[in-house]
């Protein structure tokens, strides 16, 4: 009985010293996720202070790739890196004919209907489509998505706006995704001077 009891007491100190173990294993990985993205969002806001101030001309897709690029390389777990203008109906043909003339020539901007068959937009007073995506290999049928046609983008979308924060959405399918691999989306609002 007594080489019992001293078996548990010892195997009760080896778990809680597993547990503590354990714990403070699970506190690094957790903090160094936490660097990676906060790093990650400084990267995202130095990108969204570029097109603040960018001249009215904007950015090319090149210069686009160009800023995009090291942030992609500096973080792997970020898929894609996306330029989401506000579209209203009076200049959506021109963002059209602008893309088609910039080589994609089945650029539309679309939504998905409740089969996730594409379609193009319902008329309403703004679209949020991404317009410019990198890496684009990986991600070229998220080109053209409105992300104000699906309510959980949407969401995160309009609070990103009302408050000028950066905000995450919950988690959602990427349009670019194949079967059930889920993620979510950051949203850095950008305002030019003068503009609504």
């Amino acid at each position: 009985m007594l080489s019992s009891a001293i078996y548990y007491f010892v195997r009760n100190i080896e778990q809680k010293a597993d547990e503590a173990r354990f714990g403070e294993l699970a506190n690094q990985r957790f903090n160094v996720v936490r660097i990676n993205v906060s790093n990650a969002l400084d990267s995202i806001s130095i990108l969204a202070a570029h097109f603040e101030v960018a001249q009215t001309s904007g950015t090319s897709r090149l210069q686009f790739k160009r800023m995009a690029d090291p942030i992609l390389d500096a973080h792997p777990f970020i898929q894609a890196i996306e330029w989401i203008p506000r579209v209203t109906p009076s200049t959506l043909d021109q963002f059209e004919r602008d893309a088609h003339r910039e080589g994609f020539e089945n650029f539309q901007i679309y939504e998905k209907n409740a089969a996730g068959d594409r379609q193009p937009v319902a008329t309403r007073p703004e679209y949020f489509p991404v317009y410019y995506v990198e890496p684009l290999s990986k991600n070229e049928k998220a080109l053209g998505f409105d992300l104000a046609s699906n309510s959980t983008r949407n969401v995160a979308l309009r609070t990103a706006a009302q408050t000028t924060h950066i905000t995450t959405s919950s988690r959602v399918t990427l349009v670019q995704e194949q079967g059930d691999q889920y993620g979510v989306l950051t949203f850095a609002p950008v305002y030019r001077e003068g503009a609504e």
